[in-house]
């Protein structure tokens, strides 16, 4: 772990008030949710059509207004044939309403499509969209922390997961290399992590140089076998301003870690060498939801057999 990273990691544990589950992972899709009036919305399309739900866990159907379904109906993405009935449904305020029952084609989540998915068509220009246990059931295993939505993949513990861009080991490499760098105007930091095809290892490089007076620099290097690795703890910090992650990897045998510090202050370089039996790896570019989940993948692709186990912690 670099200088960067050792400040990171302690500006915040120091400063966060941090809930910690912990679960067993394998690829996700990770859906951040809007927090508006006490309740969580998440982005939705109704047959192509973009709307923001509700996620309601009480609510049986899906649940749109007349508007929504006149507007579907006007860009003939919903037919006679979808309807399937007339019922009375009682509003959370306690009135009891008409509407209509029909079949919605499809809803898609960020890319995860339920398809006939059964709703409820409230006859109330202002009724709200909820999405309720007709899709949610259809999302399969999920789980809530704070504002994010994580679908669980359905592949079989011990699969070798292929996403849909099929990267190979060197591919996703490099994929996750792109993100370890960090210029600012404090230390510049250019970390890079190669793949060795032959001797299926990675190797880790890490320079530093501080913004002092004495012109610091320190670089890291550590090599270590895909084969080598135990398990993986996938740390995801998500709050409102930044979202970090890091990755613990642990090693059935222990590695030396080589540390070569440079400055103006000393003529000589300080070498240190130790051995450790776990690296630390953590993308250092302001990161998305997107990224989070992209670079999960990347490194599920590397690790194909690998228990990794994550843990979300918010302030």
């Amino acid at each position: 772990m670099n200088v960067y990273e050792m400040h990171v990691m302690k500006k915040i544990f120091t400063t966060l008030l941090v809930f910690i589950i912990s679960i067993q992972s394998f690829p996700q899709k990770i859906i951040e949710m809007i927090q508006i009036g006490g309740v969580y919305q998440i982005p939705c399309k109704v047959n192509g059509i973009p709307m923001n739900f509700i996620f309601d866990t009480g609510a049986t159907d899906v649940t749109i207004s007349i508007t929504e379904a006149n507007f579907l109906l006007k860009q003939g993405l919903l037919t006679k044939d979808d309807f399937i009935g007339n019922s009375s449904y009682i509003l959370a305020n306690g009135d009891i309403v008409e509407g209509s029952q029909i079949y919605i084609k499809s809803i898609d989540i960020d890319g995860k499509i339920l398809q006939n998915v059964k709703a409820s068509v409230i006859n109330k220009n202002n009724s709200p969209l909820l999405l309720g246990q007709s899709a949610i059931k259809k999302l399969g295993k999920y789980s809530i922390h704070d504002n994010l939505l994580i679908i669980e993949n359905e592949e079989k513990k011990g699969e070798i997961i292929e996403n849909t861009s099929k990267k190979n080991i060197k591919e996703a490499v490099n994929y996750i290399s792109e993100y370890l760098s960090l210029k600012t105007w404090g230390p510049i930091i250019d970390n890079k992590l190669e793949y060795n095809d032959y001797s299926r290892t990675l190797t880790y490089k890490s320079y530093t140089k501080m913004n002092n007076s004495s012109n610091t620099t320190i670089e890291i290097d550590f090599t270590f076998g895909i084969d080598d690795v135990i398990n993986i703890k996938e740390v995801i910090f998500n709050n409102d301003e930044d979202k970090i992650l890091i990755y613990r990897i642990f090693l059935k045998n222990k590695i030396y870690k080589t540390t070569l510090e440079k400055s103006d202050n000393n003529s000589i370089p300080i070498i240190k060498s130790e051995l450790i039996d776990s690296v630390v790896i953590n993308p250092l570019k302001k990161l998305t939801i997107s990224d989070i989940q992209n670079i999960g993948i990347a490194v599920r692709d590397i690790f194909q057999n690998i228990e990794i186990e994550t843990e979300y912690i918010k302030n």
